[in-house]
């Protein structure tokens, strides 16, 4: 119901302020009593009906909104929202959930979605699967560029120079850009690579995810009085999203033993950036955006720690590569330097300062310790490539950049370094998550357990 509040003007005018609340929010209008209005009741009941018409026209206008806006329009505003209160990396992941229920529901009113509607997009997280598709080269591609410069045709596919470089040595690529590499070279396709074809079903984590976000935005719809309550909720309930929960990607004890021995005999100058990148994700445990977004001001070489400060990522198209601060305050952290790994570096020092001179105006003085070529910021991409390329070289199983970090974590757990700790130097919130989550990736370990205790007694000969 409206509030009225009558005040007097300086020049004797009387004014009625009136107030109503709509959806939560204060909508004010003002009426003017005329001079020829010398009755109190007679002004009493013109403010009083012009009062009822504004409230009515303010409650029609929501109710005109609420069956005229559609989940697209609102999960937008809701995007939009979200933006400004949140990293880049989850609006754009969010972003492209919204476009993709945009297909059930984006048009549908938001009065109108029912349960049914949230069924559908259910059962189609239940059914998604995740089909990756890469190319390996077959037929080589030096007849084809031998008058072309190489960094144009990258140029011109819109990839990195180092993809084109892969490429050429028969590393996996994206399907995707082995078809721009053709269309720009004007090649047969399947002359000159082969596909692979992956395919694994959706995981619960990320069916998770959409849960989260459908339900945020029908939650907000709800608190506005768009919709009486969340249709949602009675779809999502406990274990109707079906799937597995993906296993954490870590190296066995052997496969790590295999993998050090062929990190540290990378010896060839062209490839000692290479190294130290790979180094620095394997003995710090640091994730793929904090080591593209390491500087050497952050490396204390005398007190052998380095300053975790900053992370830079690609967060697509849209935004393009950008530096921004770690995950979460946690990961801001000093970490220590392993022997191994400052001698990596101290090596690597010394040809990147050659390099900064040779190539003098060309080289953009970023100052990270892990640049492109020309020292400009590198797409963290680029280093994934890297590993790829090494794993795919020393016949070790192919891991992503962060299976490292997991491999690091397994590593100082094994070895007895107390969970506290070891949660400090990963940039771990809350220990037990450190303990609870990896604990089962020690399994290697019963077997020592047991021939510990099997032997504990028995009797020398």
């Amino acid at each position: 119901m409206a509030t009225i509040r009558k005040r007097k003007l300086r020049n004797g005018q009387i004014v009625y302020d009136i107030q109503v609340y709509v959806n939560g929010k204060l909508k004010c209008k003002s009426w003017r009593q005329s001079p020829t209005i010398t009755d109190k009741r007679q002004a009493e009941r013109e403010v009083e009906r012009f009062a009822n018409n504004f409230e009515f026209q303010e409650r029609n206008k929501l109710t005109d909104f609420k069956d005229k806006t559609t989940f697209k329009e609102f999960a937008n505003e809701w995007l939009e929202d979200f933006k400004r209160k949140n990293s880049l990396t989850s609006y754009c992941r969010n972003k492209r959930i919204i476009q993709d229920v945009n297909r059930f529901i984006g048009d549908k009113p938001l009065t109108q979605i029912q349960p049914i509607h949230i069924k559908s997009i259910l059962n189609y997280l239940n059914d998604k699967k995740v089909i990756t598709k890469t190319a390996i080269i077959r037929k080589p591609l030096d007849d084809i560029i031998k008058d072309k410069k190489i960094r144009q045709i990258s140029k011109d596919c819109g990839f990195s120079f180092t993809t084109f470089l892969f490429a050429r040595k028969g590393c996996p690529i994206q399907w995707q850009n082995a078809e721009r590499l053709a269309k720009t070279l004007n090649i047969n396709i399947k002359e000159y690579f082969d596909v692979i074809k992956n395919e694994r079903p959706y995981s619960k984590g990320s069916k998770d995810i959409y849960k989260r976000v459908i339900n945020a935005i029908l939650n907000k719809a709800v608190m506005l009085e768009l919709i009486p309550n969340n249709p949602a909720k009675k779809v999502f309930t406990k274990g109707a999203i079906s799937g597995y929960d993906k296993e954490k990607e870590i190296l066995t004890l052997s496969e790590t033993e295999q993998f050090e021995n062929a990190l540290l005999n990378i010896h060839e100058d062209n490839k000692l950036r290479e190294k130290a990148a790979i180094g620095l994700l394997f003995y710090c445990a640091m994730r793929l955006g904090e080591v593209a977004g390491l500087e050497w001001k952050d490396i204390d070489f005398q007190k052998h720690i380095i300053s975790i400060q900053r992370s830079t990522i690609y967060v697509g198209s849209q935004f393009g590569t950008i530096t921004k601060e770690p995950k979460s305050k946690t990961s801001i952290r000093k970490v220590p330097i392993p022997t191994k790994l400052y001698d990596i570096l101290q090596e690597y020092q010394v040809w990147y300062n050659n390099e900064r001179q040779k190539l003098g105006d060309v080289w953009q003085d970023t100052d990270r310790v892990i640049p492109r070529w020309n020292g400009a910021i590198i797409t963290p991409s680029t280093i994934r490539l890297w590993l790829d390329k090494l794993l795919a070289e020393n016949g070790i199983r192919r891991v992503s950049p962060h299976s490292l970090r997991h491999t690091n974590i397994t590593i100082q757990l094994r070895n007895g370094i107390p969970p506290k700790a070891v949660a400090k130097i990963v940039g771990h919130s809350d220990p037990s998550v450190t303990i609870n989550v990896y604990s089962h990736y020690l399994e290697e370990d019963e077997q020592d357990y047991v021939a510990l205790f099997d032997n504990l007694f028995k009797k020398k000969a």
